[in-house]
């Protein structure tokens, strides 16, 4: 199937974000999401040659190409020819990605090359086994999605076997999406001859997408059969996409079958962003013709931004004839940052004949951070001549993190010589950010040394946060030498907190460390909570390690909530087998208040085990009020029939909810 990338690429971040979930699910999309690439034109060799900062290199294709039916299908040349490994060597560095976190872009080629039909139900196994993580997910849905490449049957019947039905529906979107572009027939008949649920609803939404390409009437018919509510937006807005394309009015026409609601609105915008490609006036018609709202002002933006693709000026001029309010203004800041692109001078010159406003000042932002890209110095020079207040500050804040990209020292330097004042303080917390993305030792000396006392912790924890996903020995070994101990104890805290994901073994360590406060307790809770949702019997053994206090007890709390979320029957197993006490007090109250909504009959048997008759008395009162806001009936009835005191279910049916 050939697709236009750069018509995606350049207005309809919306539909790449559908796209990438399409196939893998939002976990996927979330690890892949990344910024549109703007062209970027050459900066001038005056300005370069007499510039600290370097202009950015252009990049090529980004690392993944994205198909019309949602896939990341594709990486980059030098992953694509990573050779095939073993088995065994294949689940080995699965489960090291897993366990660190982190998904570095060859395990993507090795999972393409070294998948066989002989091997992937083994693999597909293994990776089940491993621990419930987000990296652990990501590669499930890419490797699901290889399987079915090469042998949709075998990997239909794998999702089929899959006991639970969240799982099913993720792991089908990764299978259909790609059977449906190689058997569009008997992916359709499978799909169809699904019983009623989420597993089926999700099938069909795949194949309504690849259908889309070649019979987008068909593939609305059929999303039209598919229950659902807002769970069918995004493929509205993909097969929108494909119609509009080829058929801009006759898929505006269209429109009219499609529920009012988000998904509506999205495939309206969708419709005028590809005809205004070939006729702008016509689809700027269209769009007036709305009824007047959120919906028309939309659509109206999206026709001129997709207009000043090709001609700006001529956009320009649609925006200013836009009436004033909210529609203009979006307007006027989607052609500035669409004319920007192509040149940045001609812009701001346009944006300078505008009288002063937010939309304006917007503007002129998103020009900025479009021009330091191709001419830092003639950017940086032109803020540093704009008279302090809150354009200059606002200016800085746009290019900071750009400049700080390019030459963080030089960056640095230009931020030092502007005037005190908030554009200078504001300029050099982003450049600090930014900068710790390359040189994070540096960026750390640079804030503990040079930044004010009030922004010197707020600047810390954000280097230390990107430090430690990257190096958190060294980010840690940086803080053990940190002499200020009250810096050290603000930052602990909130490293634990960045630790807690992707390792917290070592983030526990680090809770012995907080100074006796409310510290050690919020950080134990927070920790217990992110750890619970990867892995709840380990947390739960280390809460229960901690000595008596309010840590261990808001630890149990924590640990608690979150495996009540993931497995309600495990976590009610983990609390029938605790000692009495104030932990384990904390731990049902969590545990009732995560059931409350679902189910608050169990909710408040659990409650009246908790030993503590103030907390039991709060745990309940909190519990049946959620219940009389829900079901007052209900709720009503089971305070007559309790045995709570009169005076108790008195007050609790006087209540106001």
């Amino acid at each position: 199937m050939n697709f236009d990338w750069n018509r995606v690429r350049t207005a309809k971040w919306p539909i790449v974000a559908v796209l990438v979930a399409f196939t893998f699910g939002v976990a996927v999309g979330r690890s892949f999401q990344r910024a549109p690439a703007q062209p970027l034109a050459a900066a001038s060799a005056a300005s370069t040659s007499a510039s600290p900062f370097q202009a950015p290199i252009q990049r090529g294709e980004e690392a993944q190409a994205i198909t019309e039916e949602g896939g990341l299908t594709e990486v980059t040349q030098a992953t694509q020819k990573m050779p095939p490994v073993s088995t065994e060597e294949l689940m080995g560095r699965i489960k090291l990605a897993v366990e660190s976190g982190k998904t570095p872009p060859n395990v993507f080629g090795t999972i393409a090359y070294s998948l066989t039909k002989e091997n992937a139900s083994e693999v597909m196994g293994f990776v089940a086994a491993l621990p419930r993580r987000p990296v652990r997910d990501t590669l499930r849905q890419v490797l699901m999605s290889h399987w079915a490449e090469i042998d949709p049957a075998a990997a239909v019947s794998y999702v089929e076997a899959v006991p639970d039905s969240k799982t099913q529906v993720n792991l089908i979107r990764s299978v259909m999406a790609q059977w449906a572009r190689q058997d569009l027939a008997q992916a359709t008949a499978w799909a169809q001859q699904q019983p009623a649920g989420p597993v089926r609803d999700q099938a069909l939404r795949n194949v309504a997408v690849a259908m889309a390409e070649a019979d987008p009437r068909g593939a609305l018919s059929l999303l039209q059969t598919v229950p659902g509510g807002r769970a069918n937006d995004g493929t509205y807005m993909l097969i929108f996409h494909h119609w509009a394309g080829r058929e801009p009015a006759a898929a505006a026409a269209g429109l009219d079958q499609v529920p009012a609601g988000r998904g509506r609105d999205s495939a309206v915008r969708t419709v005028v962003g590809e005809w205004a490609r070939t006729d702008a006036s016509a689809a700027l018609s269209w769009a007036n013709s709305l009824t007047p709202g959120q919906t028309r002002d939309r659509a109206v933006q999206s026709v001129i931004s997709t207009a000043a693709e090709k001609d700006p000026a001529g956009a320009a001029a649609m925006a200013l004839a836009v009436p004033d309010g909210g529609a203009r203004s979006g307007a006027v800041n989607a052609v500035a940052q669409q004319w920007a692109r192509l040149d940045p001078r001609g812009a701001l010159n346009w944006i300078k004949t505008l009288p002063e406003s937010d939309s304006v000042r917007e503007a002129l932002r998103n020009i900025l951070s479009q021009w330091v890209r191709t001419e830092p110095t003639a950017a940086a020079q032109y803020i540093a001549a704009l008279p302090p207040g809150e354009a200059q500050t606002s200016a800085a804040n746009a290019i900071a993190g750009d400049l700080a990209g390019n030459d963080p020292k030089s960056a640095v330097a230009w931020a030092e010589g502007l005037p005190a004042g908030p554009a200078r303080e504001n300029a050099l917390r982003s450049i600090v950010v930014k900068w710790s993305e390359s040189d994070a030792n540096s960026a750390a000396d640079y804030a503990l040394k040079n930044s004010k006392p009030g922004d010197r912790s707020n600047q810390l924890d954000s280097v230390l946060g990107r430090w430690m996903q990257t190096d958190g020995d060294a980010a840690l070994a940086w803080l053990d030498k940190l002499t200020d101990k009250n810096i050290h104890d603000q930052l602990v805290p909130r490293i634990i907190g960045t630790l807690a994901d992707h390792d917290p073994q070592q983030a526990s360590k680090l809770v012995a460390q907080l100074p006796p406060s409310d510290a050690p307790s919020n950080a134990a809770a927070n920790l217990a909570s992110q750890w619970a949702r990867q892995d709840s019997d380990a947390a739960s053994k280390w809460a229960a390690a901690l000595p008596q206090g309010k840590a261990r007890d808001r630890a149990f709390s924590g640990v608690a909530n979150s495996w009540a979320q993931n497995d309600s029957a495990g976590a009610a197993k983990w609390l029938d087998g605790l000692p009495a006490g104030s932990s384990r007090d904390s731990a049902v109250g969590s545990y009732a208040q995560s059931m409350a909504s679902s189910d608050p009959q169990t909710a408040i048997r659990w409650i009246e085990t908790i030993a503590s008759p103030e907390q039991r008395d709060m745990q309940l009162y909190s519990t049946l009020r959620r219940w009389q806001r829900s079901d007052p009936g209900a709720a009503t009835s089971w305070v007559n029939n309790s045995s709570l005191p009169e005076d108790v279910k008195a007050r609790l049916l006087r209540s106001k909810y």
